[in-house]
């Protein structure tokens, strides 16, 4: 049983289903209808690495999305807070053939559900809100709006709220950024190559991520007292403050609603329980200066399913799976966690992390055995 009909869930629906387990969905809201948002730029982008990228192509996702809604990104080049302090990836300098390629939430959640519902071994129910959870000793059993299901696992995928993971017990220990992050895609004057930008600086940390064509999505972290005064403005304001800051690529033209949300890092103490498997933003969620959010979802997705299908056991709740679930996706969580929670802070107003930042970015650019390390360990 799955708790949360987004991405993460529906790939873990789908991985387990493949294998022939049984599945059914409960999502609080309802599944999109195929095909209906398919002209429109959807303003919420991901940036999948390229070993998840293989992963969804083994289930038989991505190739159902239409090729002209990626874009692969070659490089990417990130600015301390002066102008000495750069570094630069090239996925062919690294050894690899892209860093990450961009995708519309839309359009990925689209070819997931195209996927699911040709699934016969998968249930979907719509407008099914979780009420509560009872561990047992071989299943367990959830109440919902809808009445009572039971199951051998659940998987919470029900978001950094989750109501299985407050359910079962499970603290989330939560720290505020007070920031918020601006995300809107713009049209440019100048094409990107491919490229990805990253521009540190004391009052936040812009970025800029490959589109097809001449458009790029942004993502803007700002202290809250400074997004707000931004997100009052015009849309021509907005272009013109992304422009003042970064003008490689030319003037910008907002071309999608301009959107928000709150900054926080937060981590369940415990990655499962007795039957229950946390997985995505109900297990953590990190600052998206490194854009690896959906990404930490998807592997967890991925772990679990390989660790049911080489199990001794036909029991996918058993305590030997959970185990190794929780060991294999902890130190994943944890680099990536400490390491965005201290790159959000280097750039921050206190002059000697400034420093230590930028005296970073230049040892590791003027080191290409670390730059490919770096890459080696992100893209998978």
């Amino acid at each position: 049983m799955i708790v949360g009909g987004g991405v993460t869930g529906l790939t873990a629906a789908l991985d387990l289903a493949q294998r022939g387990l049984r599945v059914v969905v409960l999502d609080r809201g309802q599944m999109k209808e195929i095909g209906v948002s398919g002209r429109d730029l959807d303003s919420r982008i991901y940036t999948i690495r390229p070993g998840l990228v293989r992963y969804l192509s083994h289930l038989q996702v991505w190739g159902k999305i239409d090729s002209l809604r990626l874009q692969p990104v070659y490089g990417m080049w990130v600015k301390g807070s002066n102008e000495k302090s750069a570094l630069d990836f090239d996925s062919h300098k690294c050894g690899v053939e892209s860093l990450a390629t961009t995708v519309e939430e839309e359009i990925l959640l689209q070819a997931l559900i195209t996927a699911c519902t040709a699934n016969d071994n998968i249930e979907y129910r719509s407008n099914c809100v979780f009420e509560s959870i009872k561990c047992e000793a071989d299943n367990v059993l959830v109440r919902t709006n809808q009445g009572e299901f039971r199951s051998n696992l659940v998987i919470a995928a029900d978001g950094a709220r989750s109501s299985v993971r407050e359910g079962i017990g499970i603290d989330f220990e939560v720290k505020d950024y007070q920031s918020l992050g601006i995300v809107a895609n713009f049209e440019t004057a100048n094409w990107h190559g491919g490229r990805a930008y990253q521009v540190f600086s004391d009052e936040g940390i812009l970025a800029l991520l490959p589109l097809p064509g001449n458009r790029v999505s942004i993502v803007w972290s700002l202290p809250e007292s400074i997004a707000q005064n931004i997100l009052s403005g015009r849309d021509e304001d907005l272009s013109d403050l992304i422009f003042r800051r970064f003008d490689a690529l030319g003037p910008l033209r907002c071309i999608t609603p301009v959107r928000s949300f709150p900054l926080r890092r937060g981590m369940a103490r415990e990655y499962t329980a007795k039957r229950v498997v946390l997985m995505g933003d109900a297990l953590r969620h990190i600052h998206p200066l490194a854009g690896q959010g959906l990404n930490l979802g998807l592997a967890d997705a991925r772990k679990l399913g390989e660790l049911v299908g080489t199990a001794k056991t036909d029991d996918p709740g058993s305590r030997q799976i959970l185990r190794r679930y929780a060991r294999a996706r902890r130190e994943e969580t944890i680099i990536f966690s400490e390491f965005t929670d201290l790159m959000s802070g280097v750039f921050s107003g206190n002059k000697l992390w400034s420093s230590v930042g930028n005296m970073g970015f230049r040892f590791v650019n003027q080191c290409p055995p670390l730059k490919r390390y770096f890459v080696n360990r992100a893209v998978n």
